[in-house]
């Protein structure tokens, strides 16, 4: 037996219940307290052998149970079973009511994979997890918290406290690559670092090395910050920037006079480059496109993209808080910055993702309240130059015959260019590196096709693919995201890449999984399930706050019923099956209405092939 186990707990009224799987044999144990079963002796026993937990908010519910459990052995193990189970049920209750959070140390360690991957902060639920970890059952809470449970009810309970239990340990395989990232954490830094955020993690990281460099106490830098009432665009833009041509020197002067309060203020600019459109925010920068695509089939096609392009901006441009020293806070944003080139280069994975959070997290930390670096000044000195630097490469890109800019974001721009540019071209992106002391990556593209700015597939020459928005495949999300229709983003890959037919893709796609669906709950909707069984006869039945289903060709409909009365189906047009317990079965069963789903992959080909957009065409 391993001392580390993933668990959950349930507390009604009349039935306490403790599931466990060992991390070792993933063997699962189910102990419960009730007037069926008393397995009081049994818990104490396991719980002397369990040195590390692993839980689903277990923070905050799960372990401050445990922790009462424990701090009241000899009264709970002298009170009738049914009187331990209200006993727990009644301090459950005071935990989630009181919204408690347990911070002494606990005596048995304690990992919560909701803090871990930020899920407190999107409240994205274990079962809505569950649909995105392609689980077999998904099912919520299946009896209120407060109900006396009968014995079938109690029979359902433990088979719902065991899938919880599977998914949680899913989702434990899942992020094992942000717990190594945590554990390597832990130990540079000597606190526990295992359920903190990546924003708790860089911030504490930052605290330590600058209290080592400078020799300030800890306890005084939490409480430095910077702050502003009123910032105008000319308090933040540098005096290297500057532009050759008058549509770009109008630019800057526009920018220079303008009078948003950039503290408070919302502040947008539309500019026309030579080919595109750009949205100049205080926040980043981007073109502005309608569907299209591009191709290198007559001309290069190249993705200039600069490397941590904000962390090497402050050391660029020096940019340093004013209540911090700017000798030891860009020697810090340098050893930073530093060793995620160095362990790029060692092939240290974990190394590099932790080195890549804490220099775009450092730079997050420039605006977060509570932060000992926040100064939105140093923010905006950053975005804003990060900004005006792009258009100044654009500026010089356009200025030779023969460039075309073809799409532009934060930290770099896509370019389009003959032979007779190739090496005027590169030589003034090379430069352009230089004069602004940040590592430049030139990426030859074979194409990419957009649905919109954020909605793209970019192929490499080398065959590697980029894909955002509609495009991305449950690989290229997480778990907060919606993995729904996965076959559509199958679809397109297909088509782009390969030149595959999208009916040829869809009909001929064995994963029952990639055709699901998930939808949320709101508190104002039901979702409501009938199907037809005998006649004119409908089976009516009512589903969780996450369901998934898929588009079918039997009678099955899924409607939406809001509080109002409204009704409309989940699907409009279309036929839905739900899919709460998966059932394994040959594909010509499940009855899967295609035509949906090849349809939805048709309309963004559409919009690619058909708009009249402002990218030129082949």
């Amino acid at each position: 037996m391993s001392p580390y186990e993933v668990y959950d707990l349930e507390t009604y009224r009349n039935q306490f219940l403790y599931c466990c799987m060992d991390l070792l044999d993933q063997k699962i144990q189910i102990f419960e307290v009730s007037n069926e079963i008393d397995d009081r002796e049994l818990i104490f026993d396991h719980l002397k052998l369990i040195t590390h937990q692993i839980g689903y908010n277990n923070k905050e519910f799960d372990y401050p149970v445990i922790d009462y459990i424990l701090q009241n052995k000899s009264k709970l193990l002298l009170v009738k079973p049914e009187d331990f189970a209200w006993m727990i049920h009644e301090r459950a209750n005071e935990i989630i009511q009181n919204n408690e959070f347990f911070r002494g140390r606990p005596k048995i360690k304690q990992l919560d994979l909701y803090k871990l991957n930020h899920f407190d902060r999107f409240k994205i639920s274990l079962k809505y997890c569950g649909f995105g970890l392609r689980m077999p059952v998904l099912q919520d809470l299946p009896v209120s918290h407060d109900a006396l449970l009968t014995s079938d009810q109690m029979a359902t309970m433990r088979t719902y406290n065991i899938n919880d239990v599977e998914t949680t340990y899913a989702l434990y395989l899942k992020s094992k690559p942000l717990i190594e990232m945590r554990n390597r954490s832990t130990q540079d830094l000597g606190i526990d670092c295992s359920s903190m955020s990546n924003t708790a993690v860089a911030r504490n990281t930052f605290i330590q090395k600058y209290c080592q460099l400078s020799g300030m106490n800890k306890y005084e830098l939490k409480d430095l910050s910077t702050h502003h009432t009123v910032l105008r665009l000319r308090d933040v833009i540098d005096k290297k920037v500057s532009f050759k041509t008058p549509k770009y020197q109008k630019l800057l002067e526009d920018l220079m006079k303008d009078e948003t309060n950039i503290v408070y203020d919302k502040f947008e600019y539309k500019f026309t480059c030579n080919t595109i459109v750009c949205d100049i925010k205080k926040g980043g920068l981007h073109s502005l496109h309608n569907p299209g695509y591009f191709t290198n089939k007559e001309m290069y096609l190249d993705d200039e993209d600069f490397s941590s392009y904000y962390p090497y901006l402050i050391l660029s441009l020096g940019i340093c808080p004013a209540h911090l020293d700017p000798v030891y806070f860009l020697k810090l944003m340098k050893e930073i910055v530093e060793a995620k080139m160095n362990y790029q280069k060692a092939g240290d994975k974990i190394g590099t993702m932790n080195a890549k959070i804490s220099a775009n997290s450092v730079f997050g930390l420039l605006s977060s309240d509570g932060s000992p670096i926040k100064d939105l000044k140093c923010l905006y000195q950053t975005t804003i130059n990060g900004e005006l630097f792009l258009l100044m490469l654009c500026e010089q890109l356009e200025m030779i015959e023969g460039v075309q800019l073809k799409y532009q974001n934060t930290d770099g721009v896509m370019i389009q260019y003959g032979e007779k540019a190739k090496n005027q071209a590169k030589k003034v992106i090379e430069d352009f590196a230089i004069f602004i002391n940040i590592p430049l990556e030139s990426v030859p593209m074979k194409a990419i096709y957009l649905e919109s700015v954020s909605s793209y597939i970019a192929i490499k020459e080398n065959g590697e693919v980029k894909r955002k928005g509609s495009f991305a495949k449950i690989g290229d999300k997480t778990l907060k995201d919606d993995s729904s229709a996965n076959i559509v983003a199958i679809a397109l890959e297909e088509y782009f890449v390969n030149g595959t037919p999208v009916k040829q893709t869809v009909e001929n796609h064995n994963d029952i999984f990639d055709f699901y669906i998930g939808v949320k709950k709101f508190d104002n909707q039901t979702y409501m399930n009938s199907q037809l069984i005998m006649g004119d006869n409908y089976e009516t039945l009512y589903h969780d706050k996450v369901l998934r289903f898929y588009v079918t060709t039997s009678s099955s409909v899924i409607t939406k019923l809001y509080d109002s009365g409204k009704r409309e189906s989940v699907i409009k047009g279309y036929n839905t099956q739900v899919a709460q317990v998966h059932e394994d079965m040959p594909m010509k069963d499940y009855k899967i209405n295609y035509k949906y789903y090849i349809n939805q992959a048709n309309k963004i080909i559409d919009k690619i092939f058909l708009c009249d957009s402002e990218i030129n065409f082949e």
